[in-house]
């Protein structure tokens, strides 16, 4: 169809390297991002020594195939088949191809871009509100075992670190292989007397009693084929699935196995309703718990980008063009196991992956699997960008890795290259999630040996503790937002265009978006410190409809600075770029509590 070459073209999901994407041939699927998605020279020798697994500017877990533009119209497809849009070959025309003989879809015109909002999540469906436990301190990712956390958490606490939950992603155990510790796939807490969390159930409950603290966990829908090996354990689970029939098959009738380093896996089968009734029961009888000891509030609910396109699914139908649905069936799966316990006003889960429908049901999305890095292809500034890209295609509600969590260590990984997690990184990822994030949430790192922590040092947990406290602060002004999310769709973290749409600097496409900066809503407006050694952050704060512009005031400050033009001040470690417009009673009042910490 026809599009003006200046048309600008944004959406598509989580878009983690480009905002206009006019000019860019886009392929909708989803997948694994990659690792380096361009940084060099690890995106190259990934991709031809590790299968492709360097990934590309495009590759990302959620590839929606809906499109707005900042004039207020939009298309979107209803198709989960493999599609593509064309918006390189021809500047004056979108080309859409579909792998199917049918294409399903509609298009939309509305006044401006938060008016289409409302129109393009009345067709994905809105998130709910958020629980106000989960947002009321840190969310700490912590692994090592039950007396490593209690040590930490005690450390922490000791600091003054508010901490709503902890988030466990071991706590099914630890995999050891040759390349490196992994999760054990195998969705029961490992809480043998060689286990890593022995009593599991009371430790659970003696934290929530103790300190308020709740418990998260993780979950996928794979099931490793070496459980047998584990230490101890109460279930076998692959072998249940094997036994059973509950995996995807391959031609030849057998479970389809994949791979991921030291051990196969198996895939579960969401179209086999037996399949889904046994990971229910994993979800209720193992995490959720209601009316039991050792219930857990949420967990990561991992993956979901596997299925492979020459599958055999229970149902008949056709792998190819469930692949991309799979994400959506997945977490609609869990959110059931959760709705059938009566907990779901409680219970947060949190997915990476999606499709176009995912937002009716997933609680919460996280940003997937950063480099612990500062680049603006695979490293804390795509953090933002995906948070910016996905909000305009429904996921409203998101956060990232604090600090990031793709680790890259030589030696390890048998790549001549380190990529560790800096404590100044973490410093400033800490910053950014304080603004950006709808929940405070930390993670150890893939690799923990050399990776800075929360809980290193007394200036890492003073930090902490600090920007914990901001984002608790921020509450009051937070929960209106997610209210709007709920119920016109608008994100809690903005794009500028979605307020400024006809701006010229906003829309000039050599400052890409400016998608180093955003709006928390309409009230304030966030330039992180993102580039290493910074000491300093220019942001562009932009005129409003008053007859002069309007000023914005500095919150750290308290400098007032014209509008319609360019800013650069001090950002010193703990000062991210904030200002608010002047004679905001809303920002006045928000300056006053940030200050106050």
């Amino acid at each position: 169809h026809a599009s003006a070459e200046d048309e600008q073209v944004l959406g598509f999901g989580s878009q983690y390297s480009e905002f206009n994407l006019k000019g860019k041939y886009v392929p909708i699927l989803s997948t694994e991002q990659g690792i380096g998605r361009g940084l060099q020279p690890i995106t190259a020798a990934l991709n031809v020594g590790g299968g492709g697994s360097g990934g590309s500017w495009h590759t990302t877990y959620t590839a929606i195939p809906a499109y707005l533009t900042p004039e207020g119209r939009a298309l979107m497809l209803e198709n989960t088949e493999y599609c593509a849009f064309d918006l390189e070959s021809d500047a004056d025309r979108i080309e859409i191809e579909v792998w199917s003989m049918a294409l399903e879809g509609q298009v939309m015109a509305a006044a401006g871009p938060l008016e289409l909002l409302i129109e393009i999540t009345e067709v994905t469906g809105r998130m709910a509100p958020l629980p106000a436990w989960v947002q009321s301190g840190a969310i700490v990712g912590l692994e090592g075992g039950r007396d490593m956390v209690s040590n930490i958490t005690d450390t922490l606490l000791a600091a003054d670190v508010p901490i709503a939950a902890l988030w466990l992603q071991d706590w099914s155990g630890i995999n050891h292989g040759n390349d490196g510790d992994r999760v054990w796939w195998n969705w029961e807490a490992d809480d043998g007397e060689e286990g890593s969390y022995p009593g599991w159930n009371d430790f659970v409950d003696e934290l929530k009693a103790d300190h308020g603290i709740r418990m998260m966990t993780y979950i996928n829908p794979y099931f490793a084929n070496d459980v047998s090996e584990k230490p101890s354990y109460n279930r076998n689970y692959y072998q249940e699935g094997i036994d059973n029939g509950y995996f995807v098959k391959n031609s030849d009738g057998e479970a389809y196995l994949l791979n991921s380093g030291h051990f196969d896996f198996g895939t579960l089968d969401l179209t086999n309703p037996a399949a889904r009734a046994w990971l229910k029961s994993m979800v209720q009888d193992n995490m959720v718990r209601p009316g039991e000891s050792g219930g857990v509030y949420g967990w990561m609910n991992d993956f979901g980008e596997y299925l492979p396109f020459d599958a055999v699914l229970y149902s008949g139908e056709d792998a190819a063009a469930y692949h991309n649905r799979y994400p959506q069936e997945w977490s609609d799966l869990v959110a059931e196991a959760v709705e059938e316990t009566g907990m779901s006003d409680e219970v947060v889960f949190f997915s990476r992956s999606a499709a176009m429908h995912s937002p009716t049901n997933v609680p919460l999305f996280w940003m997937g699997d950063q480099m612990v890095s500062w680049d603006d292809k695979d490293g804390i500034k795509t953090a933002l960008a995906g948070m910016l890209t996905s909000g305009l295609t429904g996921r409203t509600l998101a956060h990232s890795d604090i600090g990031g969590f793709t680790v890259v260590s030589e030696g390890r990984d048998f790549w001549p290259w380190n990529y560790q997690r800096s404590k100044e990184l973490l410093l400033r990822w800490i910053e950014l999630s304080a603004f950006s994030d709808v929940v405070f949430r930390t993670h150890p790192g893939l690799i923990l040996d050399g990776t800075a922590q929360v809980y290193d040092d007394e200036e890492s947990m003073a930090h902490f503790a600090k920007f914990a406290r901001v984002h608790s602060a921020l509450f009051e002004y937070r929960q209106p937002l997610i209210a709007q999310a709920s119920t016109l769709g608008y994100p809690v973290t903005r794009p500028m265009l979605l307020h400024y749409p006809t701006d010229e600097v906003v829309r000039d496409d050599t400052n890409r978006g400016l998608i180093e900066q955003f709006m928390l809503g309409d009230a304030l407006l966030v330039a992180p410190v993102m580039d290493q050694g910074a000491e300093s952050v220019r942001a562009y704060l932009p005129a409003d409809a008053s007859a002069d512009g309007g000023e914005w005031v500095h919150l750290w400050s308290n400098t007032t600075y014209a509008s319609g033009g360019w800013a650069e001040v001090d950002a010193p470690l703990g000062q991210p770029g904030v200002w608010f417009r002047a004679g905001d009673e809303q920002g006045e009042a928000i300056q006053s509590a940030l200050l106050a910490l």
